[in-house]
This record gives structure tokens, C-alpha cells and sequence, in this order.
């Protein structure tokens, strides 16, 4: 009836039924001869003492089907590729052609404030002093936007890191900013070890810390607590501090880019923070969550898996 079944290899398969008595499972093949062609799923069992019964189950509709979804999923694939290197390299242009005219427009500024100061009137030394400090904020946006645009550009090196030596380095990092605010941070029982790469991991952290020690009522210090702990294969990392704290209803938003909830002249910062930690997070294969009370503090809690020390 079929003469292909030998080349599909459906024939020996009947040869095995037939002796053993056993049934089978023919995996999917594409049946073709010089009258028919499709897919087929073949199942083969013993009727009995001297029958054999082949099922032909016909899936080229379904066949055809995911062939044409695994097409469409490739060049989605390629066009999402070839979108996000033009961003990259989009991002990456633009912040080093912004470098060079701001880095005159501020130099220029603080030649003229520093050099004519006792020339110029007394406004027009603030109006100086502001081209200065919004060139320091626009460089410090450029940088952040450029460690943005990398992130996951480069291989990840995923393994086993000591979360005490990555958070000795991040606080080593940030220990003339925690005194400048007079702040207190505590390492509370043992910190264990995950799966991470220790470069985004040490950034992570740098980030969150330091987002606590900015972030406070200016009466008060920050104060800021670092802990672990072990649950089903996991290590949950938990920043807490004594902040501002944020509302409820922000919670999604203060993790997009540029997303701010206070002005400049209130706290500093570009927006892209928290942004950052949220993407490498994501690409350790962790989650990134948050809990708040408005005027009281924060507890950002990192989750990645955990790794035998």
C-alpha cells in the first residue's frame, strides 16, 4: 500500500512488532513516494496472532504549521538583533559625540567663573556655577547611559561568587560616600554564596547601596542593613535602609530607564540606577523585588540561585 515504508524505516519496526509482540512508536518521519507526500506519526501494535496494525496519524497541517512559526521566529530573531546592535552603536556614538562639546562648554565655563571672578557680577558667577554642575550631571548621564548599553553585550562568566567578598568590594567602592553622609552599614548574619557573574553582581550592589545613602531625609542618616538567606535552592540578598521610601504605586516604574521620582535639586541621579540593576539581574536569571513605606525606608531583595561553596 505504501512502498515507502521501508525507507522511512517503518518496516523494520513491523518486523519488531510482529516477533516480539511488543507495541512501538515510529517517531515523526516525512512519508514520500511518486503518488503522495506528508507527515506522519506511526504507531505499530499485534492484532491478534497473525496481524499487524499500522496507524498512519497524518501532522503535515501541524507540520507545516510550526515550520512556518520556527520562519517567522528566525527572522523576527534577526530583525531583533540587527534593531538592538543599531541601538548599541546609536547609544554608544551619541555618548562620545556628546563628550567632546560638553567637555568644551564646561571647561570654558569654569575657565571664565574661576579665572573673571572678581570681574563679573555676582549673577552672572552663579549662572557660571550652573553651566558647571549641569556639565557634571549631563557627564555623569552620558556614562550611565553608555554602562547601560553594554550591559549583555559582553559574555557572561555565570559562577560561583562569595556574596561577603562582593559586598567587602562594593562597600570598599563606596566608603567615601558613606562617610560624606554619615551613614552606618551593617553586614547581619552569614552572606552564602550564588550563581552570578561577579562583575554584574559587584554592580548590582554598588547601585543599591549606594541609592540608600542618597536617598534619606537630610535630618537623618541613612542607616543600612545587608543579609541573606537560603529557601528552595535560592539565596535572597536583602538591602534594607531607613530612606524616603517610595509608594506603592511606583514600584514598576522607578525600575525603566529615566524614570525619577524626586528632582534634581532635591536628590541627585540620572534615573538609569535602578534600570541597571534590574537588567543585570535579569541577565544572572535572578528577579529584583521591593518593598517600601513611604518615610520609613526600603528593602530591595535580589533572588539568584544558590551555588555550593
Amino acid at each position: 500500500v505504501f512502498p515507502g515504508v521501508i525507507e522511512i524505516g517503518l518496516y523494520d519496526i513491523i518486523v519488531q512488532v510482529c516477533k516480539s509482540g511488543l507495541s512501538q512508536h515510529h517517531p515523526l518521519k516525512k512519508y514520500k513516494d511518486n503518488r503522495i507526500a506528508f507527515w506522519t506519526d506511526n504507531y505499530v501494535y499485534r492484532h491478534g496472532m497473525d496481524e499487524i496494525v499500522v496507524v498512519f496519524e497524518d501532522v503535515t497541517q501541524r507540520e507545516k504549521t510550526l515550520e512556518e512559526l520556527e520562519r517567522r521566529v528566525k527572522e523576527r530573531t534577526a530583525e531583533l538583533e540587527t534593531a538592538n546592535k543599531e541601538l548599541e552603536s546609536f547609544a554608544y556614538s551619541v555618548s562620545h559625540d556628546l563628550r567632546a562639546p560638553l567637555r568644551a562648554i564646561k571647561g570654558f565655563a569654569q575657565i571664565i567663573s574661576e579665572r573673571y571672578a572678581g570681574a563679573l557680577p555676582p549673577e552672572a558667577g552663579r549662572y557660571f556655577d550652573f553651566i558647571v554642575r549641569a556639565g557634571e550631571n549631563m557627564s555623569i548621564l552620558i556614562q550611565d547611559l553608555l554602562d547601560y548599553s553594554r550591559l549583555g553585550r559582553g559574555a557572561l562568566k555565570i559562577e560561583a561568587v562569595s556574596l561577603a567578598q562582593t559586598v567587602d568590594k562594593a562597600l570598599d567602592t563606596l566608603g567615601s560616600k558613606v562617610k560624606e553622609e554619615r551613614g552606618k552599614v551593617t553586614v547581619e548574619g552569614t552572606l552564602h554564596f550564588v550563581e552570578a557573574d561577579v562583575t554584574l553582581l559587584n554592580r548590582v550592589l554598588v547601585n543599591l547601596v549606594e541609592n540608600a545613602l542618597t536617598y534619606h531625609p537630610p535630618e537623618r542618616p541613612p542607616e543600612i542593613n545587608i543579609s541573606s538567606r537560603r529557601e528552595d535552592g535560592y539565596v535572597y540578598l536583602t538591602i534594607k535602609d531607613n530612606g524616603i521610601g517610595i509608594d506603592r504605586k511606583f514600584y514598576k516604574r522607578i525600575f525603566e530607564i529615566f524614570q525619577r521620582l524626586h528632582s534634581a535639586e532635591d536628590y541627585p541621579g540620572t534615573g538609569i540606577g535602578l534600570a541597571i540593576v534590574r537588567k543585570c539581574v535579569d541577565l544572572m536569571g535572578g528577579e529584583v523585588s521591593l518593598k517600601s513605606t513611604p518615610g520609613e525606608g526600603s528593602v530591595f531583595s535580589v533572588k539568584l540561585k544558590e551555588a555550593l561553596n
